[in-house]
């Protein structure tokens, strides 16, 4: 079995400001949109919201739309489904 790459003391999502507040905010329901707006604000502030998409549509590439869940890089489910026609394959650079 691996290892998950967020067990790695330098991994990304250890710095991710999602880490901070309560997961289940992640994945809004359909009743309450303010939950996504919180949401994406909280991504939109997060220093490492770039490697989260990478990591989001690297594990959804090809995945059909129900494979999709939660806010992940700032983007919902639909938003990350129509980037993923246009989405490079390649990883950016690390910084």
């Amino acid at each position: 079995m691996t290892t998950p790459r967020h067990d790695y003391p330098d991994h990304w999502s250890l710095r991710a400001r999602c880490s901070r507040v309560d997961p289940e905010l992640f994945f809004p329901t359909n009743h309450c949109p303010d939950e996504a707006r919180y949401a994406k604000a909280i991504c939109g502030v997060c220093p490492v919201r770039l490697e989260c998409l990478d990591d989001a549509m690297a594990y959804e590439s090809g995945a059909d739309g129900a494979m999709r869940f939660g806010i992940l890089g700032g983007l919902d489910s639909r938003q990350r489904h129509a980037l993923a026609r246009t989405y490079p394959t390649t990883k950016r650079p690390a910084c």
